[in-house]
């Protein structure tokens, strides 16, 4: 197994492990990952870290411009979103 073949099923597995840790822990709600049960953006990133993995094994490397851009699109995405909820539940109180 070369470097470059652990390094990317290194990533796909972190990607993967990711998506059900915690993002935020609030007294009330509790803990919120990223995954939501199945119905948020999660489901796309999981998707994303099985494609890439599969890329890794099979060693189309170059396919790994497409998924890792998406996936840092949709975690970006989130973390607007979510700072814009933020910043409106703040002014709202």
């Amino acid at each position: 197994m070369t470097t470059r073949q652990l390094l990317g099923i290194l990533g796909s597995a972190i990607l993967f492990i990711g998506v059900f840790m915690p993002i935020v822990k609030l007294p009330v709600v509790g803990e919120l990952n990223y995954f939501h049960n199945g119905r948020g953006d999660g489901v796309i990133i999981l998707a994303l870290a099985v494609t890439s993995f599969i890329f890794v094994l099979i060693r189309w490397y170059r396919q790994l411009w497409i998924t890792s851009p998406a996936s840092a699109a949709v975690l970006a995405f989130t973390f607007f979103n979510f700072q814009s909820k933020m910043s409106q539940a703040t002014s709202q109180i």
